[in-house]
């Protein structure tokens, strides 16, 4: 049985939707806040950004924002599809193909000459939409996918590797422009940080005790969706005084939501009390 039979249709519905509305809010932070301030957004976006501004700036060569975002996500989409998991790949194309129509079709509209003003709605906007599409199992591509990738493979912040490449865009944006944006570009990225952190944080661990009377089904849909191991305990439900288990597992933060979709779908009596996890001691990676 296909891993994707596992969830229902509605739940799929709900993240469409929530990703589809992440990125419209993504691009009206955009859009009305740091496009018109001439100020820069992170990752691939913000690296689209300079290589519009370069080929305007050095080439007198107009290029699109919406299709070089696209362009530079195809490679990104190719690996997540074969590397990461189809699902979590459609929903990263669904958000970027969105976000890169909209950048191609709506105009900048300036709401303020404030910058602080722009900086702070511009980043709690953007933060709104990428949280929104990561907590509900999408992306908004880019480095996302590869932050996925990663965590399913190891226990390593992906976090560092993403504050040099937005460094770079600072510093590079900074010598192609003025200080002062990219000044104001590192504000609006800790904003937009704080928004991010608030909604999903891609980093956090959960432990997840699994009471159910699915055992066997579960420990194959959960082996086949994350790559964690998972204890099993005998249990007895007090009241019924039936036979059941309890699986014992921890997921990452961008597998949460579908593996809670994943048990809902398989055992929906299944009892689930899920706790952040701080830290954890031993392999935390299921060997393949």
């Amino acid at each position: 049985m296909s891993v994707l039979n596992y969830f229902d249709r509605q739940s799929r519905m709900h993240q469409v939707i929530a990703v589809i509305l992440g990125a419209i809010i993504y691009v009206i932070g955009f859009k009305l806040f740091v496009q018109p301030a001439e100020l820069y957004s992170g990752g691939l976006a913000g690296i689209s950004q300079l290589i519009v501004y370069a080929s305007q700036k050095f080439l007198n060569v107009p290029l699109d924002l919406g299709i070089i975002l696209f362009a530079m996500n195809i490679p990104l989409f190719i690996f997540g599809w074969f590397k990461v998991n189809r699902r979590f790949t459609i929903l990263s194309i669904i958000s970027v193909g969105i976000t890169s129509l909209l950048f191609a079709v709506i105009p900048p509209l300036t709401i303020s000459t404030d910058e602080i003003v722009n900086v702070v709605f511009g980043g709690i906007l953007i933060g709104v939409g990428v949280g929104l599409s990561l907590r509900y199992g999408g992306s908004t591509g880019g480095m996302d996918i590869l932050t996925m990738y990663l965590s399913t493979k190891s226990d390593a912040s992906f976090g560092k590797y993403a504050l040099i490449i937005n460094a770079g865009i600072i510093a590079v944006a900074a010598l192609m422009n003025d200080i002062q944006p990219a000044l104001y570009t590192l504000i609006l990225l800790y904003v937009q940080s704080i928004l991010v952190n608030s909604i999903h944080s891609s980093h956090m661990k959960y432990t997840l005790f699994i009471v159910t009377c699915q055992a066997e089904q579960l420990i194959d849909a959960l082996n086949a969706t994350n790559h964690r191991g998972i204890t099993v305990f005998d249990a007895v439900g007090a009241y019924t005084n039936q036979p059941k288990k309890t699986l014992m597992t921890v997921v990452t933060s961008y597998q949460l939501y579908d593996t809670q979709q994943l048990i809902s779908s398989i055992d929906g009596q299944a009892f689930v009390d899920i706790m952040p996890t701080h830290q954890i001691q031993g392999r935390f990676a299921r060997l393949q």
